[in-house]
């Protein structure tokens, strides 16, 4: 649902770890492309930043070795026994509290002003979880 310069802005946004958004993400996006494409690339954009910081604490420590170990090892490390844990509970909180984690349509409301309201609702709490964790928000 994007034009192709607001699509390209995005993308190059996540890749770079910016996340900049210039627009409502529930209301532009579906579901489907912010679990596939925004989530996968928070999680991957935040592990990259822990196994470079494993790969320089190696390289202090290390001062003989010729290795600084596998980044891909230490990224999917990073992701399956830090992040994912970490950002199940903190989703799994947020939800608790009263985030909507559905895929559920859009409500429709009225205001008490009698204007029609479109309320998004999607997977937030777990966009929300790795968006903080990951520093990007």
């Amino acid at each position: 649902g994007q034009e192709w310069t607001q699509a390209f802005n995005t993308a190059v946004s996540f890749v770079t770890n910016t996340n900049w958004q210039s627009y409502s993400g529930e209301a532009t996006l579906s579901y489907f492309s912010q679990m596939a494409g925004l989530t996968v690339q928070n999680f991957v954009s935040a592990a990259t930043g822990l196994a470079v910081l494993v790969a320089l604490c190696r390289g202090i420590s290390r001062r003989s070795a010729h290795t600084l170990g596998n980044f891909w090892v230490d990224m999917t490390r990073a992701t399956l026994y830090g992040l994912l844990p970490l950002c199940l509970v903190l989703a799994l909180l947020l939800v608790w509290q009263g985030v909507p984690q559905t895929f559920a349509h859009y409500v429709h409301a009225v205001t008490m002003q009698g204007t029609d309201q479109v309320i998004p609702l999607g997977p937030a709490a777990s966009q929300i979880a790795i968006k903080q964790l990951g520093t990007n928000g």
